[in-house]
């Protein structure tokens, strides 16, 4: 099923790409499920890559393949969230590079 569905796209500057793979997983009609333990862990560090890129063209990948097929307000709904999320990003953003707010 990987390979049908165009395994991982990597795009040269932006991450999520394992993301974006299960978006079209499950926009396929497949179901995922949870594993109730640790198979692995992920390093994510405040320097990482998946964290210099841009957050909202990361993060507008992996719900593409909801947009190409949703009705419009759902479309309309999942972007404004995406905005939203995106804006509080920049700002905590700003503030951990403030001088006057320590970062943790």
């Amino acid at each position: 099923m990987f390979q049908k569905l165009g395994g991982f796209r990597e795009i040269p500057g932006f991450s999520l790409e394992d993301w974006e793979f299960l978006g079209r997983l499950v926009h396929s009609g497949h179901d995922l499920d949870v594993v109730p333990q640790s198979l692995f862990y992920y390093r994510h560090l405040p320097h990482s890559f998946s964290r210099r890129g841009a957050f909202h063209t990361n993060h507008l990948r992996v719900i593409r393949p909801m947009l190409k097929t949703s009705p419009p307000w759902v479309r309309r709904a999942l972007l404004a969230g995406l905005a939203l999320k995106a804006r509080a990003e920049r700002a905590n953003y700003s503030r951990r590079k403030s001088p006057s707010c320590p970062t943790v």
